[in-house]
């Protein structure tokens, strides 16, 4: 009987441990459950922002592109003017009398023409630039968001 009665007493004693060591799990579970929980929170948000961020990328992708179009219409209505100009020219150096006033006037408007071209050129050039930038900086953003989602989920 006592030795019976030690051995309950052993038995207890384990019962006891394991519950303890039970509800120590049992903490630990639902404490990585709320990590998990926040990890996934955290994660929706940032894939959230990523969509964000990629959407604007898009966004300001189609905007330069559009605007590199616009440069390159008007570059070609710019060279096509100049090709109608220079076959005007051709045409006025026939008629001599009228050819020296005519010409400083042509002359004039290839200048503007031209200073418009360089400056079509110049802005299609600083889109261009401001757009790699955006996309720098959007590349920089979603590195930094995918590295926030790793250490969220780790």
């Amino acid at each position: 009987l006592e030795s019976q009665t030690a051995e309950t007493a052993a038995l207890r004693q384990e019962l006891a441990s394991v519950s303890t060591r039970e509800e120590g799990l049992e903490a630990a579970l639902q404490e990585a459950q709320a990590d998990l929980a926040a990890a996934q929170e955290a994660t929706a948000a940032a894939q959230d922002d990523g969509l964000k961020v990629m959407q604007h990328l898009e966004d300001a992708e189609e905007a330069a592109a559009a605007e590199a179009a616009q440069a390159d219409a008007d570059r070609e209505s710019l060279e096509a003017a100049l090709a109608q100009l220079h076959a005007r020219l051709q045409d006025m150096s026939k008629e001599r009398s009228e050819a020296a006033a005519a010409l400083q006037q042509q002359q004039a408007v290839v200048q503007h023409l031209q200073e418009a071209a360089e400056k079509q050129r110049t802005e299609a050039a600083a889109a261009q630039e401001a757009a790699e930038k955006v996309a720098a900086a959007t590349q920089q953003q979603l590195q930094r968001l995918q590295r926030q989602v790793g250490e969220a989920a780790a």
